[in-house]
Parts: structure tokens; C-alpha cells; sequence
């Protein structure tokens, strides 16, 4: 029996369009994408429902405002995933979902930094981080740009 889980992590640039949606849906299942993090869904939690239809049922989002940002975790229904915790930004930068799979603790980390990109941004995710993770650490997103400040 194969117990692995594929984590697949992609900046959508935007799931407003329902044949858009749609279409990431289906390539994510072609891939066999278990656990999905999403970057830029441009979408608010009310409209995140329909993802079900498409076997994944565990939904974790954190958004913005509609047409910017947002992130979301994607959990098909078949991973063994027991969600302990869930940390969302309010300003639609991350999601973190905190958890175990056969008894060993993971935390899965979906990640959008719009620009610009700052150091202190990226100090804020290092704490909470190293504040709030489970186990091993599954951290995907999208940075946009890249920190100029001197660190």
C-alpha cells in the first residue's frame, strides 16, 4: 500500500473565473495533488465551497479582499490529515494548518508575499513560524519579488 501524499504548491493568479477554476481543479487532479496551497486566489471564504465537489474537502483559506491576494490549503478527503490547529492572516498572506498523519505531527504552510517585499515580512513568517509549527514543516508560496532591504 502507498501512504505518501503529494503536496503540490502553485500561485493560481486568481480563481474568480469558475472556468478557470474549474481547469486548476483538473490539472491538480491529473498531478494526483492530495494537499494543494494555493497562492493569489483573489477570493474570499464565502466562495470557497465548490472546492469539495472536486475531492477536496478540507478547506483552509485565509483572504483579503476580492481580487487581491488570498491563499488557501486544499485537503483531498482521503489524506489521514487530523487538523489540531489552523493560523490565518488577516490581510491574506498565509495559512497555516498545523496537524497529524499516522501519528507523526506535520504543519503545512501556504505562503504569498506581495511586493514589496520586506525584511520584516519575512521576520514576521520566520516567528510565527518557529511559534506555532507542528513537526515537519511543508511550506510552499510565492514571494513576487525579492527583499532589498539589508538584513
Amino acid at each position: 500500500m502507498d501512504d505518501s501524499v503529494r503536496v503540490v504548491t502553485w500561485n493560481v493568479n486568481g480563481l474568480l473565473d469558475k472556468i478557470k477554476r474549474g481547469a486548476v481543479l483538473r490539472y491538480a487532479k491529473r498531478l494526483g495533488a492530495d494537499i494543494l496551497l494555493l497562492q493569489e486566489t483573489h477570493m474570499l471564504g464565502t466562495k470557497l465551497p465548490f472546492l469539495a465537489r472536486y475531492g477536496y474537502t478540507q478547506v483552509f483559506h485565509a483572504g483579503f479582499s476580492r481580487g487581491s491576494r488570498g491563499v488557501a490549503i486544499l485537503i483531498r478527503g482521503s489524506v489521514p490529515l487530523v487538523v489540531t490547529k489552523v493560523t490565518r492572516d488577516r490581510l491574506g498572506r498565509y495559512v497555516l494548518v498545523s496537524g497529524s498523519m499516522g501519528g507523526h505531527p506535520y504543519t503545512f504552510c501556504s505562503v504569498y508575499a506581495p511586493p514589496p517585499l520586506t525584511s520584516t515580512f519575512l521576520e514576521s513568517i520566520s516567528r510565527l513560524l518557529s511559534e506555532v509549527q507542528e513537526g515537519i514543516l511543508i511550506l510552499g508560496g510565492d514571494r513576487k519579488s525579492v527583499c532589498r532591504e539589508r538584513v
